[in-house]
C-alpha cells in the first residue's frame, strides 16, 4: 500500500504539472494587457496563494466531516466545475496577438467605445499612447479563426 500511495502521488504530480498547475499562470498571462499585467498578476497570485492557504487550513476539518471519499468527491466536483468553466468561457488564444485578445475582451464586456476609437485603454503597449485602428481592424470579428 505504501508503494501504491507513492505511485498515486507521482501520477498526480505529473498530471497536475502538465495541466492545471501551469495552466493557471498561462491563462492569466495571456488575458491581461501589458498596461495592467503586473497589477493583475499580483492580484491573481494573491488570490491563488490565499485559496491555497484556505484549502490547507480546512483540509483536516473537511476530511473529518466528509470522510475520505466525500472529501475527494468534493474536490473532484470542483475540478469538473473548473473544467466546464474553462471549456465554456476561456477563449482559445493560439495564433492571436495580445491586441486581438484585448479587443476581444473589450467587445464581450461591452467596452466597444475603446475598441472602435483606439483610445489608450485599447493600447497593449502599456505606455498609454493612443492606438489607431483601421476600420477593418475595429470591425473585424474575433470569433473568426486567426489569420495564418
Amino acid at each position: 500500500t505504501f508503494l501504491a500511495a507513492v505511485a498515486a502521488l507521482a501520477i498526480y504530480m505529473t498530471f497536475f504539472s502538465l495541466g492545471a498547475g501551469p495552466g493557471t499562470w498561462l491563462v492569466a498571462s495571456e488575458v491581461f494587457s501589458l498596461g495592467v499585467r503586473a497589477r493583475a498578476m499580483s492580484l491573481a497570485t494573491c488570490a491563488n496563494r490565499g485559496l491555497a492557504a484556505l484549502v490547507s487550513a480546512t483540509f483536516l476539518t473537511l476530511r473529518s466531516l466528509l470522510g475520505n471519499a466525500g472529501f475527494l468527491l468534493l474536490f473532484s466536483g470542483m475540478c469538473l466545475v473548473n473544467a466546464a468553466f474553462m471549456y465554456a468561457l476561456v477563449p482559445e488564444t493560439k495564433g492571436r496577438t495580445l491586441e486581438d485578445m484585448l479587443r476581444y475582451f473589450q467587445t464581450i464586456t461591452g467596452d466597444l467605445e475603446h475598441v472602435a476609437t483606439g483610445s489608450p485603454r485599447a493600447s497593449a503597449d502599456g505606455d498609454g499612447d493612443k492606438v489607431e485602428l483601421s476600420p477593418s481592424e475595429s470591425a473585424r470579428s474575433l470569433d473568426a479563426p486567426p489569420a495564418e
